[in-house]
């Protein structure tokens, strides 16, 4: 069973956003995806290229203003990520 984040703000859930702006998922997470995130997590978004797979969660926990992100090549990875957190 799925068990989403507790979110007091909004919860976001994509797949290949990359292909709305006709870029490339390499093109995509450079340009789109935090720089200190892509040095820390570099395994994940490798296999998401190796997979040209991208799922994002964007969750807002507490209020409209801080958020966290997860990044991986497969839906269930998402809710992996979060109990590595």
């Amino acid at each position: 069973m799925i068990k989403f984040p507790k979110h007091d703000g909004s919860l976001t859930i994509t797949h290949n956003e990359y292909k709305n702006y006709y870029e490339t998922i390499e093109e995509y997470i450079n340009e789109s995806i935090d720089e200190f995130y892509r040095e820390q997590k570099i395994d994940i978004l490798d296999e998401c290229i190796k997979q040209n797979s991208l799922w994002e969660m964007q969750v807002y926990p507490d209020t409209p203003i801080g958020f966290y992100i997860v990044y991986s090549p497969t839906f269930d990875g998402l809710f992996k990520q979060l109990e590595e957190e």
